[in-house]
């Protein structure tokens, strides 16, 4: 098997948009194979300055492919596109 993706989701406290992102990729990682990672915008200056107000923010292998709001089936069709694996 290949190495999974990597899905980097870019945070703030009381963000609800980003906990539904967050809830959204924790149910598809029981379908799909990929590594999630979870940052605070707010614990990172580099990040603060780069992405201010703008979260969530969804990172295939590094590569931003959605900011605000996603959907499950938006978010299952890059995972997959990027090489996600079924599990």
């Amino acid at each position: 098997m290949s190495m999974p993706i990597c899905v980097t989701i870019l945070t703030r406290k009381d963000c609800h948009l980003c906990d539904v992102v967050y809830r959204i990729a924790t149910h598809l990682q029981s379908e799909l194979h990929f590594e999630m990672i979870i940052l605070d915008v707010d614990s990172d200056s580099s990040l603060t300055e780069q992405y201010g107000t703008r979260v969530p923010v969804v990172l295939l292998n590094e590569i931003e492919h959605f900011a605000g709001s996603v959907t499950e089936e938006e978010l299952r069709r890059a995972i997959i596109k990027r090489g996600g694996e079924d599990r």
